[in-house]
C-alpha cells in the first residue's frame, strides 16, 4: 500500500509519501536511491528512500521522496 501526495510548496515536481510492502526483505530494508515506483496505468516515478520504520514484527513503513513530475 502506498500513500503519496504532492508538496504544494515545492512546485509541480515536489512529491513523496510512504509505502508499506506486503512482504519485507533485506533488499527493501536496505534500499536507498535509484528506485522506481510503478503505479497503475503504467505511470512510473523515480524515488529515493528517506527512511524505514518498523511497524509490527513483520511490517515496515518506507518513507519516499519523489523526483521529477508526480506519476499520479
Amino acid at each position: 500500500m502506498a500513500s503519496l501526495s504532492t508538496n504544494q510548496r515545492g512546485g509541480i515536481n515536489g512529491w513523496g509519501g510512504t509505502f508499506r510492502p506486503d512482504q519485507t526483505s533485506a533488499d527493501i530494508r536496505n534500499a536507498s536511491d535509484g528506485l522506481s515506483l510503478e503505479l497503475p496505468y503504467d505511470q512510473i516515478g523515480a524515488v529515493a528512500v528517506t527512511g524505514v520504520r518498523k511497524l509490527l514484527a513483520t511490517q515496515i513503513l518506507v518513507s519516499l521522496a519523489g523526483s521529477g513530475p508526480a506519476p499520479f
